[in-house]
């Protein structure tokens, strides 16, 4: 077992005492980690490049251990990078080509067959590891999977998914060695930008699942609850927060019944434990605290109450509530006190409707414009430039409608339309790492990657 585990597993920094005893195996690995922190400690302002390249080495090897540990125990992995300035990554050719580099040759590491390491299995050029690969005996049922999946984030990293897409394709041709007695077998890596309505529409029936919720597919529910979250986290029309989402899905309570289908009641007191900052980023930030005080509320508040839990003047509260009513996220009780609800009555798929719904004679954007506009400010300039949807004179008349405008467009627009139009974006687009046995033809999803 010690040997499978070190040569075909390849977990690291293991012996028999490890085996049998957990505390020792915890403390050998909590040292492991304690010394590589202090190497990395001592190597921050020095030029020792064989050191560096030994430290690194060893801290990939570790933290392969590390999810191949996790996935033995089901347990999830996934690494979020954040690059706070994409923009160097796209100018600069030496820092491109690092990043892309870091992609084909670490991604790769963190994937699995059986009780097999897939690096060992696929890439590995060694002689002397060799032997300890998957042999070519495999059965018919093909079972690549990962170990980690991984989240590149930061401004404008999608621009980057075509190179992500061609450094895991480059992989599949490399690092062959020749006297292999097998051919690799396939691993189906999924490349997705999970902004996207598909990507957002991936986090949530990801959770739904796990929670015991129903989120079938194409159902009326479903779309109705990506428009919604598309448009309280995202930035840009039809573009969501990916984070915000799977962060949200983590309070999600469970359905009073097992098959329940997931409706966007379900997600507001989630939100709202979300930070404000997160909320309708689109809007200034005071639009997002006060709906983050509503959304965390048990019961409906009001003026005052509003305006201590969520910081803000007077005046910033009567604006923003204004315009939270005018496009009927708001409601005011009998009570004068407000309550939130994320679904307003022109969100097509959304159970509610407007009062009075007989006289609303326009739908999409200029149906919901004409109604917020107040009947006095509709003089000929605001009636043409409504006619036409013409922004940069509506902006000029009604500033505030400008940090509207995104999330207007992203609660109106119609989804088949902008999906026949490519604009809902792809699931994954998959790259394929060795070659299925002849008698085979299953591949299995494993690994996703998503700026």
């Amino acid at each position: 077992m010690l040997s499978d585990l070190q040569q075909r597993t390849q977990i690291g920094w293991l012996s028999e005492d490890e085996l049998d005893d957990y505390d020792q195996f915890r403390r050998r690995f909590l040292g492991v980690r304690r010394r590589l922190l202090e190497r990395l400690g001592e190597l921050v302002d020095s030029d020792d490049t064989e050191a560096r390249q030994k430290l690194y080495e060893d801290a990939h090897g570790f933290l392969t251990c590390a999810t191949h540990l996790y996935r033995a125990l089901g347990i999830d992995v996934t690494f979020t990078i954040r690059f706070p300035d994409t923009s160097t990554v796209l100018r600069k050719d030496d820092v491109h080509q690092d990043f892309l580099d870091f992609i084909t040759h670490t991604v790769p590491k963190h994937g699995a067959y059986g009780t097999h390491s897939y690096y060992r299995h696929a890439f590995e050029t060694r002689e002397d590891k060799i032997n300890f690969a998957m042999p070519p005996e495999v059965e018919t049922d093909v079972d690549a999977t990962a170990t980690a999946s991984w989240v590149f984030a930061g401004p404008t990293i999608t621009a980057l998914e075509d190179d992500i897409t061609a450094a895991l394709e480059s992989r599949r041709g490399e690092d062959q060695f020749d006297e292999r007695s097998h051919e690799p077998i396939p691993w189906t890596v999924p490349v997705a930008d999970c902004t996207t309505y598909a990507g957002i529409r991936h986090v949530v029936e990801q959770f739904a699942e796990q929670k015991g919720f129903d989120a079938a597919r194409g159902s009326r529910d479903l779309r109705h609850v990506v428009r919604i979250l598309l448009a309280v986290t995202g930035q840009g029309v039809l573009r969501g927060s990916p984070y915000a989402v799977a962060e949200a899905m983590q309070y999600l309570a469970q359905p009073l019944e097992p098959g329940q289908s997931i409706r966007v009641s379900d997600f507001e007191y989630a939100l709202g434990q979300l930070p404000a900052e997160r909320l309708l980023p689109d809007l200034p930030p005071s639009v997002g605290k006060l709906a983050k005080v509503l959304l965390a509320a048990e019961e409906p508040l009001g003026r005052s109450e509003i305006i201590d839990r969520a910081g803000i003047s007077g005046s910033t509260y009567d604006r923003r509530i204004s315009e939270l009513e005018a496009f009927d996220f708001v409601e005011r009780n009998s009570d004068r006190k407000w309550e939130i609800h994320l679904s307003p009555w022109f969100v097509g798929e959304g159970p509610r409707s407007h009062p009075d719904l007989d006289n609303v004679s326009m739908s999409g954007m200029q149906g919901i414009l004409w109604e917020v506009i107040e009947p006095e400010e509709l003089d000929e300039e605001v009636c043409d430039a409504l006619g036409d949807l013409d922004s940069a004179v509506l902006f000029d008349r009604f500033p505030w409608l400008r940090g509207w405008w995104a999330v207007l467009e992203t609660l109106t627009a119609h989804l088949d339309a902008c999906r026949d139009r490519g604009l809902l974006g792809e699931d994954s687009r998959q790259i394929r790492l060795g070659e299925p046995p002849p008698e085979s033809d299953a591949v299995q999803t494993a690994l996703r990657l998503s700026p």
